[in-house]
């Protein structure tokens, strides 16, 4: 979808995320063939990796994820492509989908006219560590620690596991290393000064690990290009881990690293679980924008459902028995 005013082409982003998804999946498949029960490899493929399922959207799957990508940008920008004024209809040569923000301005047309700021919040906390041989993540709970926070500004935010090669964890008598779950989160307001006062307030609250000063990391998002980059940057699939390195100064910084086979299969196995949407959360405005996505994603899950029946139809098996015995 293209959207002329703002020179973007939202399929156009959304395809700049391939190659990382496509490194994702080569690895996935490959780790899965490796270490999965033989007699079900096919099955889990199907279920979790395939596109053919990716309507069904599993938090594993990069084609759904994708997806997903799209419907969330579209989404944003559709928000500044109009905004509601009493009685105004949208017009004829401009059709958009999703519902209009009222009485408010929304987040990419504020930030073009500098009555709204933004920013790239992560959250890090200890508690949400644990070592990859016993990979556990209480996502409720974490998920409200990162509303308690944002309470009162707007928001989309989603969580991620990285995974670090180097660096040992223990919990509950398990040792291995560590996977930190963490949140990402755009969050915006109107002034800076909202910011600067919530993160003082709430960087008590998220205890960092592996040697970082702080649980909170604020990171301005001046432009619609770098929200546009931020909510790319939230979405991706983990492709790569991570290795710390000790600078010369002292502090640890990290950098991306290679997964083994592995290492791959245990975060695929943890990561399962979960639908696409159960990592994502939203506050204030951004319900709306998230909302809207969301309801999108409704109708792609109806049309799987619908093939779904289709495919167990009499007709249908009958069809593929006979194609079967031809072959």
């Amino acid at each position: 979808m293209l959207f002329v005013k703002q020179d973007v082409d939202v399929d156009e982003i959304v395809a700049g995320t391939r190659k990382w998804d496509d490194q994702y999946l080569g690895s996935m498949i490959h780790a899965v063939e490796l270490y999965e029960d033989r007699r079900k490899v096919k099955q889990v493929i199907q279920e979790f990796l395939s596109g053919r399922n990716k309507r069904a959207f599993k938090l594993t799957n990069p084609s759904s994820k994708r997806i997903w990508l799209r419907e969330l940008l579209i989404a944003l920008y559709s928000n500044d492509t109009w905004r509601k004024e009493s009685g105004a209809q949208m017009p004829k040569d401009n059709p958009i989908s999703y519902p209009y923000i009222e009485g408010r301005l929304s987040l990419m047309a504020g930030l073009k006219e500098g009555r709204v700021v933004c920013a790239l919040v992560t959250f890090i906390d200890e508690s949400w560590a644990c070592p990859d041989t016993a990979i556990e993540f209480d996502l409720t709970r974490a998920k409200q620690k990162v509303r308690n926070a944002l309470t009162g500004l707007s928001f989309i935010a989603t969580f991620e596991a990285a995974y670090y090669v180097n660096e040992k964890w223990k919990k509950n008598g398990k040792e291995g290393n560590v996977i930190s779950f963490h949140c990402h989160a755009v969050v915006w307001a109107t002034h800076y000064s909202q910011l600067a006062r919530r993160r003082k307030r709430i960087k008590p609250r998220f205890r960092p690990i592996l040697g970082s000063k702080t649980g909170v990391r604020f990171d301005a998002l001046r432009k619609t290009d770098d929200v546009c980059r931020a909510v790319c940057y939230q979405a991706k699939m983990p492709a790569r881990g991570y290795r710390t390195v000790v600078k010369p100064n002292g502090k640890k910084t990290q950098k991306p690293a290679k997964l083994s086979f592995w290492q791959r299969y245990q975060l695929f196995k943890a990561l399962q679980q979960y639908d696409l949407l159960d990592f994502w959360l939203a506050g204030g405005e951004g319900k709306k924008i998230f909302g809207a996505a969301r309801k999108k994603l409704a109708e792609h899950r109806r049309k799987h459902r619908e093939r779904e029946l289709r495919m167990l139809q009499p007709r249908f098996l009958n069809h593929r028995l006979h194609e079967s015995r031809a072959f």
